[in-house]
């Protein structure tokens, strides 16, 4: 037999097994999100971001994709 939990019982889990970061919701706090703004203006990438941060690559990208803030593609090796 399979057990499902909700949400906010795995949110509330995580702690115990060192799991900080909440992959399954964006950062809620504005001064996660103030934060996560300024790392960028100081020209951090996304996974310095990340980690200063502790949320998630993904997270961070939603984030500033949220703010209109979004990464051009590298140009291709052979350009």
């Amino acid at each position: 037999m399979s057990q499902f939990f909700a949400a906010d019982e795995t949110d509330a889990a995580k702690p115990q097994f060192g799991q900080i970061k909440d992959l399954a919701h964006g950062p809620k706090t504005p001064e996660l999100r103030a934060r996560v703004l300024a790392l960028h203006g100081q020209g951090y990438g996304l996974c310095r971001i990340a980690r200063a941060t502790g949320i998630s690559r993904k997270q961070a990208a939603r984030l500033l994709k949220s703010e209109g803030i979004i990464r051009e593609p590298s140009p291709p090796a052979s350009a």
